[in-house]
């Protein structure tokens, strides 16, 4: 039963009694009443625990696999439903950067966002770290999902504000239909997160589930343990391009780039094995073994008398251990290289996360003795006033307005801008994909300091690399 208490809050009661025979052969009921609001509240945050998210309050797999198996028994009697799959990019990178509090901060604003979002009859739940599932309701149509994936998206992607500064993360987003791709709860988050999976590899946004999808993953899978079979063997290797100045034509670097030529495939596209490092948690163990395979290979060029710089690409994934910097500087030693020879690639959109965090890992490089270099500039989100903060000894623009730059005032005017910007704050600047002599001779006319790409020479290997290097080759036009 439930009374009031003297403050007017409802309590809820347990009455025991029994009959009692008196000495004097009267019966009585004896009663006693017990307060068990206070369990009983126990007992309901216990079944609430059991079934919902700590962080969000959303429901949890648990609870989710449970509304999937009453709407799959609506689709079976003709009310459908899609399941989604939303997965945060570069998480990892966010809670490594930023700490994890900030990161479950993030989640509980996407949480909320997504609510806003969605419709009362829809259900978000929580799958755990940074995975979301929605379940939405009447939805049958491929175009339509998509154009409901799309719209989530553009939900992740508004600005977060993460340590009092504006940052904007993607996100991958996989749907599956019920009862077009079937009805079993499992079975449709499996085509869910395959549908997932591929958006995030095809860097594509939204991806609704298709058979192909099967091979595709099976095969993906043994992509990455033969990966990751390669790095255990040491079976990556390494080319280098030429960077020359453009004043006289005089080599004076190169940058390491990663090749994998598979035993079975052949040549695996760069970008494909770089993003399935990064995918499957191996780009760590690719950047430092490019890393250790250039420098050793440097040591023999400098031992040729070739003192040239080596330029090294490294990931967001690196920026974001605090030990980089006693990374870099002990593999350096172990090679025997004087670390200023060492000229660290990180992309603007890498740095520009969050630049006072990275500032600092950036000059502990610097103090290392290592140069560092924005690669792809033009591209991402700099601020004008992080860069003139920032230890970056170069910025290398990207390909795509040297490309630009030959027909178009437009790229010819950010070439312009951003040689002369780097002249102001005393930098190198190098324009990449110099394909033609015509190109060659815009980028040195709008004062870059030095160029690399196909005109001035492929990449190459190290035996190449010498060859080129002994004839002494000044590139002109």
């Amino acid at each position: 039963m439930t009374v009031v208490d003297p403050q007017g809050e409802p309590r809820s009661m347990e009455i025991r009694a029994r009959q009692v025979e008196a000495p004097d052969g009267e019966l009585y009921v004896h009663g006693i009443a017990r307060d068990v609001t206070a369990r009983r509240q126990h007992e309901a945050e216990l079944a609430r625990r059991m079934h919902h998210d700590d962080l969000t309050g959303l429901p949890n797999r648990t609870l989710l696999f449970e509304r999937l198996g009453h709407a799959a028994l609506g689709a079976l009697g003709g009310r459908p439903f899609a399941i989604a799959i939303v997965d945060i990019d570069g998480f990892k990178d966010i809670n490594g950067r930023y700490g994890q509090a900030t990161g479950d901060a993030l989640l509980r604003e996407l949480a909320d966002r997504l609510e806003r979002l969605l419709r009362d009859a829809d259900v978000l739940a929580r799958l755990g770290g940074d995975e979301f599932a929605v379940i939405l309701r009447d939805v049958d149509d491929p175009a339509v999902a998509d154009e409901v994936g799309r719209k989530i998206l553009d939900v992740v992607g508004a600005p977060f504000t993460l340590r009092g500064s504006a940052q904007v993360i993607g996100a991958s987003v996989g749907v599956a239909l019920a009862p077009l791709h079937g009805t079993d709860p499992h079975g449709l988050l499996h085509c869910a997160e395959l549908a997932m999976r591929s958006a995030k590899d095809a860097h594509v946004g939204v991806e609704v589930y298709r058979r192909s999808l099967e091979a595709r993953a099976a095969d993906r899978l043994t992509l990455a343990d033969d990966l990751r079979r390669a790095l255990a063997e040491d079976a990556i290797d390494v080319v280098y391009q030429p960077q020359v100045a453009l004043y006289d034509g005089r080599t004076v670097g190169i940058e390491a780039l990663a090749r994998w030529n598979h035993p079975e495939r052949g040549p695996i596209p760069t970008e494909r094995f770089v993003r399935l490092a990064e995918d499957v948690g191996l780009v760590g163990q690719l950047d430092q073994a490019v890393l250790a395979r250039a420098l050793g290979d440097l040591a023999s060029l400098h031992a040729a008398d070739h003192a040239i710089q080596l330029a090294v690409n490294l990931s967001a994934r690196d920026l974001a251990d605090p030990r980089l910097a006693e990374r870099v500087a002990a593999a350096t030693a172990h090679a025997g290289i004087d670390a200023r020879h060492l000229t660290v690639e990180l992309t603007e959109s890498t740095v520009m996360r969050d630049p006072a965090h990275d500032g600092a890992i950036l000059r502990r490089l610097r103090d290392a003795g290592a140069c560092v270099a924005i690669d792809d500039f033009g591209t991402g989100y700099s601020s004008l006033a992080y860069l003139s903060e920032l230890p970056v000894a170069e910025l290398k623009i990207d390909r795509a307005f040297v490309r630009g730059a030959a027909d178009g005032l437009r790229d010819r005017a950010i070439v312009r801008s951003i040689a002369s910007l780097g002249r102001e704050l005393g930098l190198r600047v190098c324009a990449e994909g110099v394909e033609d002599a015509q190109a060659w001779e815009l980028v040195r006319e709008l004062g870059c300091s030095t160029a690399q790409g196909y005109h001035i020479a492929r990449p190459m290997s190290l035996d190449l690399l010498r060859g080129w290097l002994g004839t002494g080759l000044r590139r002109h036009a």
